[in-house]
């Protein structure tokens, strides 16, 4: 989803680089947040290296290629917890990779579009109505 700079503080550069390159220290944050088990308990991506992703397991990844791995260039990005741009506090942010960072976001924001389209009038199916609670609260 392409970043509207309107959403975000004014200082929102300089909190970015500070969580990922000073408290994370170019590593990725994540202890599972993006609804994956790390090896080792945390992600620990890290930033601008090359690592090769399992095809099967995209969460795992290793520093040398093999067999069902494939090559990605690790781009650390600072996520909010709680999915407010505005909500700046060091223990609501954490540097992730792009995948752990996309994968946090996947389910609060199909839940998001869930919604705004049945603001607009789409008819909710019953099964879709536990996914909403759990997703939005």
């Amino acid at each position: 989803m392409p970043i509207n700079p309107r959403d975000y503080s004014p200082d929102w550069a300089e909190i970015s680089r500070r969580i990922r390159f000073e408290r994370a220290e170019g590593r990725c944050e994540c202890r599972g947040e993006c609804g994956h088990e790390h090896p080792g308990g945390r992600c620990n991506a890290p930033h601008g290296v090359t690592v090769y992703r399992s095809r099967s397991e995209p969460w795992l990844w290793r520093k040398e290629p093999g067999e069902g791995f494939y090559p990605v260039k690790i781009i650390l990005t600072t996520a909010h917890l709680d999915h407010d741009r505005r909500h700046n506090d060091d223990e609501n942010l954490r540097a992730f990779c792009q995948f752990c960072h996309l994968t946090h976001d996947r389910l609060h924001g199909a839940a998001l579009r869930r919604q705004r389209a049945l603001e607009a009038g789409q008819l909710e199916l019953p099964f879709d109505r536990e996914r909403k609670r759990k997703h939005l609260a």
